[in-house]
């Protein structure tokens, strides 16, 4: 997980050096979301299931790894190198051992990014109990009542 690098803004980058199945060298930066809003989650749902066909259900564990890999990595990669590039979608060129890394690579940079935000409110929370303790502010009564 050390070679992820979160950037501020929800983005991710890593880099990918390794062989393929056919013993193809592939290398190179991509910047990935962190997390894909629910209108993009839809939109990746919809993209496997398309992928898939009529009958997903009778596809085999390798199509269906595949079919979830492309789909979310159509709506997390911001940037790619050369390689990921396809004629019909992004990533059609690499064996399934490479696919497979780009989209843990992808996930391990939401889980980063979650563990990160964590950390950040908790550090926050310290700060405002300590303010609080120290009454440089004052924490608001419960008790008070709205007016009509």
């Amino acid at each position: 997980m050390q070679d992820i690098i979160i950037n501020l803004d929800g983005t991710a980058e890593f880099f990918i050096d390794t062989e393929d199945e056919f013993k193809q060298t592939v290398r190179g930066k991509f910047i990935v979301k962190c997390y894909l809003s629910p209108i993009e989650n839809i939109k990746a749902d919809r993209f496997f299931r398309q992928l898939l066909g009529e009958h997903l259900e009778h596809a085999n564990k390798n199509a269906r790894d595949s079919a979830f890999a492309l789909s979310q990595l159509k709506y997390r990669i911001i940037k790619h190198p050369p390689f990921w590039a396809g004629e019909e979608i992004d990533g059609e060129n690499v064996g399934i051992k490479v696919l497979i890394e780009i989209m843990n690579k992808a996930l391990e940079s939401q889980e980063l990014y979650i563990e990160q935000a964590k950390k950040e409110t908790q550090e926050k929370e310290k700060t405002l109990t300590k303010k609080i303790e120290k009454e440089e502010i004052v924490k608001e009564d419960d008790s008070i009542k709205k007016t009509d």
